[in-house]
């Protein structure tokens, strides 16, 4: 025959060790992540403040001053080449041969367009110098500086996008493991304990009136009190895990954030121009073609 006692109670005790060490383990890790998820939150509160101030920065530097002072010089060059040469050529010949000359901040089609009045004499540009145009030194160190911030707050703000991909502070398998701690709680360690003592050499059967009678006895009463505790602590931190989920908008904001060409057009101009510099392409809408004659 088996010794129901000795069954029952090593079943409870070996249990309620697994059931501590994985619980103390979830426990922790949900802690540990918590406080994660708190700290990346104010981080998204802070960049969307820096990144709104960047914003606003750009909207008070003076990039068409700056647009001007640089490339005019490359337009008056152009303008020198189309006076003395009796060559045929597009604008944006034009351009491919002087794009490292004109400002990096000015549209490629906006150039076009300007080179395309050269051609037709409709403007005639003169040489400038940066305090012209109601600018200064000051201003063009102020706007590189200011790209440069804005630079690296974009590198900062990729890093804290990707700590976020796919919400690791929220875990399936946590929630999934609290659940099965819980039955297991309940039935290898409670349900043990209630069929605790069995006389011995009795066969044990199942019953429902002895599984009621130890249910609602004092060793029934102090074991529900413990699996009530228990229970909804696990279930706190069960849902204290699922709470842990960034807004579908916040990801949204830190990704237009994290891209230099969102703060302004200008800067866009920038990335654009750097991008066709390095790939060594002029794309130009046809519409945009234009010769002289």
């Amino acid at each position: 025959m088996i010794d129901w006692n000795w069954f029952f109670s090593s079943t409870s005790q070996s249990t309620a060790a697994i059931v501590a060490i994985f619980a103390g383990f979830i426990i922790t890790k949900i802690i540990n992540a918590q406080n994660e998820f708190h700290n990346n939150k104010k981080q998204i509160v802070t960049i969307s403040i820096d990144s709104d101030d960047f914003k606003k920065k750009c909207r008070i530097r003076n990039f068409k001053w700056y647009n001007r002072a640089v490339s005019n010089d490359a337009f008056v060059k152009i303008a020198g080449k189309i006076e003395r040469s009796k060559k045929k050529e597009t604008a944006e010949i034009y351009y491919k041969n002087h794009k490292e000359e004109f400002s990096k901040f000015q549209g490629k089609n906006e150039i076009i367009e300007m080179i395309g009045k050269i051609i037709l004499n409709k403007t005639t540009p003169i040489p400038t110098q940066y305090g012209g145009h109601g600018g200064s030194l000051a201003e063009k160190e102020k706007i590189h500086d200011l790209a440069l911030e804005i630079s690296k707050h974009c590198g900062k703000t990729k890093i804290l996008v990707g700590n976020l991909k796919n919400n690791p502070e929220s875990s399936l398998l946590i929630s999934w493991s609290i659940i099965s701690l819980i039955f297991l709680f309940y039935f290898g360690v409670v349900l043990p304990l209630l069929f605790l003592p069995v006389k011995t050499n009795t066969l044990l059967t199942l019953s429902t009136f002895a599984f009621r009678d130890a249910l609602f006895s004092l060793k029934g009463a102090i074991l529900a009190i413990i699996s009530i505790i228990f229970t909804f602590t696990l279930l706190y931190f069960f849902f204290t895990n699922l709470k842990m989920k960034y807004s579908k908008k916040n990801i949204e904001d830190l990704t237009k954030y994290s891209t230099i060409s969102n703060y302004s057009k200008y800067l866009k101009n920038m990335t654009d121009n750097e991008t066709e510099l390095t790939q060594g392409v002029v794309a130009v809408p046809a519409t945009m073609k234009i010769f002289y004659s």
